[in-house]
């Protein structure tokens, strides 16, 4: 007999609460377990990221494992619950671990789950957890999952943004024609009103732009603007437009005074409510990139000054080092525009010095990446920047013979391999912990890359509870690596060939070879056009060395 999945999330109860946490010595005594698990739910309703510990302990120190299809159901409940309460309380890895038990759960007693339920309460939150962690292939996997009960159910609303979810993932994998795939099935079903409608068209224009589509992705964004316009508003829609202006912008980069009203419309749309750091800074960078463009550097230059202060607050370019940087594809892209800005304005020493730093921040952001196809975007990103930088030290030192000039090539030569080496000696790493089942392995990726998370979150905010989070992550990434140490390098390879470079020669620049496919148009669009743009003849040969067999991903997360 199915029993009806209860659910209580945490700030819908509507019981009369507790006026303090039930002791679970009048419940023992009574044997009951449903009634204690629903007492404490109701205890931590009152403050859901406060008492979300207490779901846990909870779960510890029940006296007995569930017997009766109620139980199972009650436990079920307390599991969600758990998930629910560290998702409020911002403890990603936490409610990711919940959600997973609850999962589990679920699926071994089948007898006591709705279907749609687990969909809503479980599948969807976990899945959108592996995405904010850049777990893609693990996000994708979860939700397929609620694609296959959705399809099973009569919600053509909740069937489209399964296929939405399934959309954005695809897109983040580096997978085009798969998002637009999805985007298509999730169109023939929704209403076409509706602020779903909108995002599934934005969607759609972004897998159009990753393939070429110029056409189809301003056919689309168009729609899903007007549509997203024209949607009931609340949060949710409302954030979805502020991504759409921005989209548009990128997409109408040909013509300037369009995409500039777009962006426009975007910052007005965004100083209406509170849209998170992120994505403030993401809209800044557009602005700088497109007045550096457009060839206007002073409006440029507020505009990224602007940026760096809601991604570094209290910092200035000239205070800038590596030890202000963090994990963000958004930080390290700012730091690579000013570099060009910084050669527009003929400041060779300042442009050099700052694509160093950028290399650095995404040297950060590609050691936090837990899925494979994550990494492969971030690598792919990385050619075009490294031929771009070593480009114009080349031009430097070449024009002028300034020992600083060489050594700053040198060193972006040099940086270049050895971060492609090491990062393809962390993906072997996973690889292999993955295929042998390698449980903790996996886990500090998980943990190393939540402690990421955690770092950005907390930028310009004074949160003991983030603070606390982080110090947490550390001290068990520490327990983890006493059980298992994961070596820096394979056994008997070293990072790079410590052998020095060749003596440069005159009118002979540097070449890079690294593997894989032309990098994505989404981002670089956005970014302005290299000062000199050649190709170069390799110089040093099998001086500068890639990982094999690399592929193309998409550039980035899409924050939605």
């Amino acid at each position: 007999m199915k029993v009806k999945l209860f659910t209580a999330l945490l700030l819908l109860v509507g019981r009369l609460c507790p006026a303090q946490q039930p002791s679970p010595d009048k419940y023992k005594s009574t044997d009951d377990l449903s009634g204690w698990i629903y007492a404490q739910l109701q205890w931590v309703a009152q403050d859901p990221a406060g008492r979300s510990a207490l779901l846990t302990e909870a779960v510890a120190n029940a006296w007995r494992r569930p017997r009766t299809d109620a139980e199972d159901q009650a436990w079920l409940d307390l599991l969600t619950n758990e998930g629910y309460a560290f998702l409020l309380k911002g403890a990603i890895v936490a409610s990711t671990d919940a959600y997973t038990a609850a999962y589990n759960w679920a699926r071994q007693h089948r007898e006591i789950a709705d279907e749609q339920q687990v969909l809503e309460t479980i599948l969807k939150p976990l899945g959108n957890n592996y995405t904010r962690l850049g777990d893609y292939e693990q996000a994708l996997f979860i939700h397929r999952k609620a694609l296959a009960i959705a399809v099973a159910g009569t919600d053509k609303q909740q069937l489209a943004g399964v296929y939405g979810n399934l959309a954005n993932v695809s897109s983040n994998m580096g997978r085009p024609q798969q998002s637009l795939d999805y985007c298509r099935q999730g169109l023939e079903v929704v209403d076409g009103r509706s602020a779903q409608a909108g995002l599934l068209l934005s969607e759609r224009a972004d897998a159009a732009m990753q393939l070429g589509d110029t056409l189809l992705a301003r056919e689309s964004i168009t729609k899903s603007i007007a549509v997203l316009e024209g949607a009931r508003k609340d949060r949710s829609s409302s954030f979805w437009l502020l991504m759409a202006y921005q989209q548009g912008g990128d997409i109408y980069l040909s013509e300037p005074g369009r995409a500039l009203a777009l962006y426009k419309k975007a910052f007005a749309l965004g100083s209406g409510f509170s849209s998170g750091f992120r994505e403030r800074a993401k809209l800044l960078l557009r602005l700088g990139s497109f007045y550096l463009r457009t060839g206007q550097p002073g409006e440029a230059a507020a505009w990224l000054d602007k940026c760096l202060t809601v991604l570094l607050p209290g910092k200035s370019w000239g205070s800038l080092s590596e030890r202000d940087l963090y994990a963000e594809n958004t930080l390290a892209d700012l730091l690579f525009v000013r570099a060009g800005l910084a050669r527009r304005q003929k400041d060779a020493g300042e442009a050099l010095r700052l694509y160093a730093l950028s290399f650095a921040a995404g040297a950060k952001l590609r050691h936090e990446l837990v899925s494979s196809s994550s990494g492969e975007e971030a690598i792919s990103d990385t050619r075009g920047r490294y031929e771009e930088a070593i480009g114009f030290a080349w031009d430097a030192w070449n024009s002028s013979h300034e020992q600083k000039y060489q050594a700053a090539l040198l060193q972006l030569m040099e940086s270049s391999r050895a971060q492609l080496l090491l990062e393809e000696l962390q993906r072997q790493q996973l690889y292999r912990a993955q295929v042998a089942g390698d449980s903790v392995a996996i886990r500090i990726r998980l943990l190393q890359k939540a402690l990421s998370y955690y770092q950005k979150e907390a930028i310009g905010r004074d949160d003991s509870a983030i603070a606390g989070q982080e110090k947490q992550l550390r001290w068990e990434i520490a327990q983890l690596y006493k059980k298992a140490p994961v070596a820096d390098t394979l056994p008997g390879q070293t990072l790079y060939d410590p052998e020095p470079y060749s003596v440069l020669q005159k009118d002979r620049p540097p070449g890079l070879s690294f593997a894989g496919r032309p990098r994505s148009t989404r981002w670089n669009a956005v970014l302005p056009v290299s000062v000199s743009q050649k190709s170069y003849p390799s110089a040093v040969a099998g001086r500068i060395a890639c990982g094999p067999g690399w592929a193309r991903g998409s550039d980035g997360e899409r924050e939605r």
